[in-house]
């Protein structure tokens, strides 16, 4: 992950920069009439372009930087939807408690976006209520590529939705990692990715499928537990679903990783003989009758 030095410029939530603001407009505010301070901090490198925009109601954060890259910290408690428009951009999660409860992504990517779990934090991102007809596909929604990692842990749910969901996502890092509850896939994408030398514990627990892809399932390395999968726990799509003219691959293909499987509908399923599992792979994959 790309670490970008300098300065660092904090920025607080829109109701405590309020303050400065109605102190000139309107003269000096008595104690009751000054916005409380915010529940959270978010921080990104000073003289980098990291540009970070706030909504009137503060329920709104955008990423705009002007740079790929560049890193915004967040700390603390966050309630409603951070947008990232630029692709690369880096969001620092360090004891970050984040949720949306009108069913909104609470992370939105417009464009390749990474989350990152500081070393030794604990973090939540959490959304609930009615999914939302644009953002309310999953708690972290990308257009692009999502890559997870980081040496702190994370558990990311959805009530009404996927917990996370993108084009392709890949997980990597030392941390641990939780993906669940959610109402319909812990993973969603086309293309679920995981390379060699990773150490990380994830947990996709209670949710329709565990890892689902419309393409590939490609894992080398990590530890996978999976915990009430109602369907099945890693499963990709087959040619049945592709479009007209279409010609996809639709693979799982096993070169490392722990695998431990408990509740499960199913452990795999696959297009035939297009399940490949090397010898190094440790866990029981024999599918229950």
């Amino acid at each position: 992950m790309k670490k970008i030095f300098g300065k660092a410029l904090t920025i607080l939530m829109c109701a405590a920069l309020a303050m400065t603001f109605l102190a000139c407009k309107d003269g000096p505010k008595t104690p009751e009439e000054i916005p409380e301070s915010p529940a959270y901090t978010i921080t990104a490198p000073e003289g980098q372009g990291a540009t970070i925009k706030i909504s009137e109601d503060g329920k709104t954060i955008t990423l705009e930087p002007e740079a790929e890259g560049i890193e915004y910290t967040i700390t603390g408690d966050f309630e409603g939807q951070i947008i990232n428009k630029r692709k690369g951009t880096v969001i620092v999660l360090n004891n970050a408690n984040l949720k949306n409860t009108e069913g909104k992504a609470v992370i939105y990517g417009e464009l390749k976006t990474e989350i990152e779990c500081e070393q030794n934090s604990t973090n939540t991102i959490t959304v609930t209520g009615e999914a939302d007809k644009t953002y309310g596909k999953a708690a972290v929604l990308c257009e692009k590529a999502i890559e997870i990692g980081g040496d702190g842990s994370c558990t990311i749910s959805c009530e009404n939705g996927h917990g996370v969901k993108g084009k392709d996502v890949e997980l990597k890092g030392k941390g641990n990692y939780v993906f669940g509850p959610a109402k319909d896939s812990a993973i969603n994408c086309n293309d679920f990715e995981v390379k060699a030398e990773r150490t990380f514990t994830a947990t996709l627990k209670n949710a329709k499928n565990g890892i689902k892809a419309d393409n590939t399932i490609s894992i080398a390395s990590g530890t996978f537990k999976f915990d009430t999968i109602k369907k099945t726990a890693l499963k990709t799509d087959t040619s049945a679903d592709d479009s007209e003219g279409e010609t996809k691959e639709h693979k799982i293909i096993l070169e490392g990783g722990d695998f431990t499987f408990t509740d499960c509908g199913k452990k795999y399923e696959t297009e035939k003989n297009c399940f490949t599992k090397s010898a190094s792979v440790i866990g029981d994959f024999t599918n229950p009758l």
